[in-house]
């Protein structure tokens, strides 16, 4: 990005949260190029679910300067969703509303348990890699209103090291 923006040959960032890792390296990413004049596209993931699209809109919100936004295909694009409402952008590409605290969706235990058994990665089966553990851990340990609360990024050394 810096050599990018120093060669002066960046016009747009394409921000995917999930694939920059997570919401404040994303912010970050985001002022940097707000520094430079570099316009900013806020990407989705394909196969994303609400969770991921809500961290997405909650970006929107304090990123007023985004030019184009994608995110909130929901069903469109998954065979179904871990939260009990979808997201999905309106007319004209309005984004939905979030309710509640944290990330503003809501967990359905009992639809990301069927799908962590449909793949194998049940309570009982091996996790994908640890990060899926993890996902699975914070997910199923959400506060008993339902809601996915913000959590902290955890630094964690790349795989081998």
């Amino acid at each position: 990005m810096h050599a990018a923006i120093g060669l002066g040959v960046a016009d747009f960032f394409n921000i995917r949260i999930g694939k920059c890792g997570g919401f404040l390296p994303s912010l970050r990413i985001a002022a940097l190029a707000r520094r430079h004049n570099v316009r900013i596209q806020l990407g989705c993931m394909v196969g994303e679910t609400s969770v991921l699209s809500a961290a997405g809109l909650r970006f929107l919100e304090v990123c007023p300067f985004v030019t184009w936004a994608e995110g909130c295909f929901g069903r469109f694009l998954l065979r179904g969703d871990i939260a009990s409402k979808g997201l999905r952008f309106g007319y004209g590409g309005r984004p939905p509303r979030l309710d509640g605290a944290g990330w503003g969706v809501r967990v359905d235990a009992e639809r990301l348990e069927e799908f962590a058994a449909a793949e194998g990665h049940g309570a009982d089966g091996p996790p994908v890699g640890p990060h899926h553990a993890d996902l699975l851990r914070v997910l199923t340990s959400v506060p008993g209103d339902g809601h996915v609360p913000i959590l902290p990024l955890s630094r964690r050394p790349p795989p081998g090291r």
